[in-house]
């Protein structure tokens, strides 16, 4: 999907860090320590299911890698990799809808989830996919500017585009993954997997 195409739907209530919320490169970009600046923050893949997975995410930020020679490189897409299950893969982002965020919380960033595909062991097509074009607030009769921390992550809807409408900080049996941010380090934003989907049971929900 064309990130220039792509429309997010938003709540006028809810701030902009908020709502927006290839194989082979090199290893990411180090964030030095301390505060990391405004829109830069870390997304971690998790892989808590009981299989190995082959997968790709999209994010509303960039991918940030470290190139000896050119300086950091971005990319749009994470690049398709393989996580063996307990394992974790960490990726340094730059998101441009930082906005202004709460005591320095850039893992609210990781509300700016796109897609997340799944691949079969050596194919670059892939045989689920999970799109996203943005958030949509929070519910019917829900004021998200009511809202903090964890009960605005959990309330937070996502608008599919097939049209169907979910909470991705909510883990759920039918849905291969979920989002949090990491309650200590608040640099630091993750995506679970949950399950490897499969092609039979994925259905119309890739789509």
């Amino acid at each position: 999907m064309n990130r220039t195409t792509r429309t997010l739907i938003s709540c006028g209530v809810m701030s902009g860090s908020l709502l927006l919320a290839a194989c082979g490169n090199p290893d990411p970009y180090s964030i030095s320590h301390g505060e990391p600046p405004s829109g830069r923050y870390r997304l971690e893949i998790l892989n808590n299911a009981d299989d190995s997975v082959r997968m790709q995410v999209d994010m509303w930020a960039q991918f940030r890698w470290n190139s000896d020679e050119d300086g950091p490189n971005f990319s749009d897409l994470s690049g398709i990799f393989d996580l063996s299950a307990g394992k974790t893969r960490t990726f340094f982002m730059d998101s441009p809808f930082a906005g202004s965020i709460p005591e320095r919380e850039n893992n609210r960033l990781v509300s700016g989830f796109s897609a997340i595909m799944f691949y079969d062991k050596e194919s670059d097509v892939p045989y689920a996919r999970y799109v996203y074009q943005g958030t949509v607030g929070c519910g019917e009769g829900v004021n998200c500017g009511n809202l903090d921390g964890d009960e605005l992550d959990r309330a937070l809807v996502y608008y599919r585009t097939n049209g169907q409408e979910e909470r991705l900080f909510v883990k759920e049996p039918e849905r291969p993954f979920y989002l949090e941010r990491d309650r200590e380090d608040r640099g630091l934003g993750r995506i679970v997997i949950t399950f490897v989907p499969t092609a039979d049971t994925v259905g119309a929900r890739q789509r």
